[in-house]
C-alpha cells in the first residue's frame, strides 16, 4: 500500500470513528467494506456486523474476556490486529474463536483461550499467538506463518489437515497434523509428552526439533499400525537425544538431517526467545536453500518485532469538538512490519 492509499484510509477510519460518537482513546472496532467504514465499541457487534469480504481492524487491549465464544462464520474476511506481542498496544482476545467459514486471514491476534479451526478452506493465519488448538472434521489449503503455539497443536488422531506451516514456534508435546508441509519450524518439547509427534503423510523440512529434558525417546509418526502413511524429514537439526521412531511408521531420511545437537551450543538466549542461532551451531547455512535451519532461515526470517505485514491503526487520540477553525485534531499511529 502507498503512502498516499494509507493517509487515506487513516482519514477515513478517524471520520468513521468520530460519525459513531466514540469517546477519544476508546477501544474502536473498525469494518472496511469497500470504501464504507463502520465502527463498533465491542468485539461481539463488530463481528456480528461482519459480511462476505470485509476487513476488520482490532485495537490493542484484550476483548471479549467474559461472554460467549467468537464464531467465524462469514467468508472471505481478514482480521487485522495491532501485533502479537506488543506490550499494551497488543491485541488480544480472550475467549475461545471458532473458524467456521472458508477463506478468512488473520494476523496480529493474541489468542489467550483457544481456537477451533473446523472443515474449512484457506484459511491464512500469520503472526499470531494462540493457547491451544482444537480441529474438527478435513480442514483444506491451511497456510500458518510466524505464529507462536503455546499449547497442543491439532486434535489425535489426524489433527490439522492439508496445512503449510512455516517459521512458527510449537512450544506443547501435542503436535498433530497430516498431508501438511512444515518448513523452518521450532518444535521446543522440555516435558514428558503425553502423545509423541503425530506427522501422518507429511513433510519436514529445515526445522529444529528438540528433546533436551526427555527421559524417553522419540517417536515420531504413529500410524498405529494402519497403512498408507508416509512421512519425509529432510534437513532437520534434532537437539538432544537421537530420534527413535515407531515400528510402524514409514519414514523417509533425505538430505543432511543432523542429530544429537548440544541444547546449550544451539541458540544464542532460548530464556528470553532468541531463538536464532549461536556461531558454530550446525544449523547455520545447512539448510535446503543453503540458508539456517529453524526460524531465521529462507529468504525472508522470522520477524521477531512480531508486528502484522497488513498495515494496521493504533488509536491514540481523537478530540471531541472542533477547534475555532472547524478541523478536528486525529492522532493516529499506522505501523506494519515488513514481510
Amino acid at each position: 500500500m502507498n503512502k498516499s492509499k494509507l493517509f487515506f484510509k487513516t482519514c477515513f477510519l478517524a471520520v468513521a470513528m468520530c460519525a459513531a460518537g466514540i469517546a477519544a482513546n476508546a477501544q474502536v472496532f473498525v469494518i472496511e467494506r469497500g470504501a464504507q467504514f463502520q465502527s463498533f465499541a465491542n468485539i461481539y457487534a463488530a463481528v456480528e456486523a461482519l459480511q462476505n469480504g470485509d476487513k476488520i481492524y482490532i485495537p490493542p487491549g484484550t476483548h471479549g474476556t467474559t461472554g460467549n465464544n467468537i464464531t467465524l462464520d462469514v467468508p472471505n474476511v481478514t482480521i487485522i490486529g495491532a501485533g502479537y506481542d506488543n506490550g499494551a498496544d497488543a491485541s488480544r482476545i480472550g475467549v475461545a474463536v471458532i473458524f467456521a467459514a472458508d477463506g478468512i486471514t488473520v494476523t496480529g491476534i493474541n489468542f489467550i483461550n483457544q481456537i477451533n479451526i473446523q472443515a474449512i478452506s484457506n484459511l491464512n493465519m500469520a503472526r499470531c499467538l494462540v493457547e491451544f488448538v482444537s480441529t474438527t472434521g478435513i480442514q483444506n489449503s491451511i497456510l500458518i506463518s510466524e505464529c507462536d503455539f503455546r499449547g497442543s497443536f491439532g486434535s489425535p488422531p489426524y489433527g490439522l489437515n492439508n496445512a503449510t506451516i512455516s517459521k512458527s514456534i510449537f512450544r506443547h508435546q501435542t503436535f498433530s497434523v497430516s498431508a501438511s508441509v512444515i518448513n523452518n519450524c521450532l518444535f521446543m518439547r522440555h516435558t514428558s509428552a503425553s502423545y509423541p509427534l503425530d506427522v501422518r503423510n507429511s513433510t519436514l523440512t529445515n526445522n529444529i526439533i528438540v528433546a533436551a529434558g526427555f527421559t524417553g525417546q522419540y517417536q515420531y509418526n504413529i500410524s498405529q499400525g494402519e497403512t498408507g502413511y508416509h512421512t519425509t524429514y529432510q534437513n532437520n537439526l534434532w537437539v538432544g537425544i537421537e530420534p527413535v521412531f515407531h515400528a510402524n511408521a514409514f519414514i523417509t531420511l533425505s538430505g543432511n538431517n543432523i542429530f544429537e545437537a548440544v541444547y546449550e551450543d544451539t541458540f544464542n538466549n532460548p530464556d528470553l526467545n532468541d531463538f536464532s542461532l549461536k556461531a558454530g551451531s550446525a544449523g547455520i547455512g545447512a539448510g535446503t536453500d543453503n540458508t539456517d535451519i529453524g526460524l531465521f532461515g529462507t529468504a525472508a526470517p522470522f520477524k521477531t518485532s512480531k508486528l502484522p505485514a497488513i498495515p494496521h491503526f493504533s488509536l491514540r487520540n481523537i478530540t471531541d469538538e472542533t477547534d475555532e477553525t472547524g478541523n478536528l485534531r486525529v492522532n493516529i499511529r499506522i505501523e506494519a512490519q515488513e514481510r
